[in-house]
């Protein structure tokens, strides 16, 4: 069995206090402590 690929996907890591965001395949960690907004991320 194989694991799942999409381009896009948010994980939530709230032990580490991240957020890992990819999207086009492009990943972007950011703080779950900053409080970005969603529409905030690809501005």
């Amino acid at each position: 069995m194989r694991g799942e690929k999409h381009p896009n996907e948010v994980a939530d890591l709230p032990s580490l206090d991240r957020r890992m965001v990819k999207l086009d395949g492009k990943v972007t960690i950011y703080r779950l402590s900053e409080g970005k907004r969603f529409d905030e991320v690809g501005a």
